[in-house]
């Protein structure tokens, strides 16, 4: 990745040992790609949408997809020490991912319309508000912001060393008051998951046969799981926002 000048832009030798443990990032946030796939198959299946054969190609397909994605990462970026790879690794922790997996999952439970809706409106509450922020941020914003995080080195390439401090710094800006209720609101979602999450699941067993009741869980779960990672998914789009800008040197 050059610049206008010709010069290189790679990670830091210090994001790179931030990463070292690589092959474990790779192989295992990859593993999100394949997260909603599973139940929204068997919603396929349940209404019958798609015949059970074409459900195992779709499946394997799906299967292929996670090993050449985590092979082009580690081989055209990794090695290259390419400043995408950190969100690339990261890109299948996605809260579109969730919020699929939690739709297909309350199908499958057979749930009243108004939870599906609830669900959906929960998503475009996310989508409202991950909207806002990356089309509200200026250029100048994050040429001010990330401006430290590319560091010109002795080797005549240019070092970038990830973080969401500087993200951060953008997003503490004032946000229209709704927005703010509304942030702050979805952001109990992590929160919920974290301290409910292994006691529900822990429980899950005395349902025996009954998988209904695990849909359920396994929905609640991919909802808050999805309204805990949007702000996680528009920091991750204001770097690579940063990192755009600067191989077009506007800093």
């Amino acid at each position: 990745m050059n610049t206008p000048e010709g010069k290189n832009i790679i990670l830091s030798n210090k994001a790179m040992e931030r990463i070292s443990n690589f092959n474990f990032l790779a192989f295992g946030m990859a593993l999100f790609l394949l997260f909603p796939i599973f139940p929204l198959l068997m919603t396929l299946e349940k209404y019958d949408i798609a015949s059970e054969t074409t459900l195992y190609k779709l499946t394997f397909i799906k299967l292929i997809t996670y090993i050449v994605y985590a092979i082009i990462i580690r081989q055209k970026f990794f090695k290259n020490r390419n400043p995408l790879t950190v969100y690339l690794i990261t890109f299948p922790l996605h809260f579109r991912t969730f919020y699929i997996c939690s739709i297909s999952c309350f199908i499958m439970a057979s749930a009243n319309w108004p939870v599906l809706v609830l669900v959906s409106l929960g998503w475009a509450l996310s989508e409202a508000i991950h909207f806002h922020d990356i089309n509200s941020t200026k250029n100048e914003k994050i040429k001010k912001a990330f401006k430290t995080k590319f560091q010109n080195s002795a080797d005549g390439k240019i070092h970038f060393t990830p973080g969401d401090d500087g993200a951060e710094k953008i997003l503490k800006t004032k946000h229209p008051r709704i927005i703010e209720i509304i942030d702050k609101t979805t952001s109990l979602g992590g929160g919920i998951l974290v301290l409910f999450g292994p006691l529900i699941f822990s429980t899950s067993f005395l349902y025996r046969n009954n998988f209904e009741p695990r849909y359920i869980i396994a929905g609640t779960l991919a909802f808050f799981m999805g309204m805990g990672f949007r702000t996680f998914r528009t920091r991750a789009s204001i770097n690579m926002r940063a990192i755009a800008l600067k191989k077009k040197g506007y800093f």
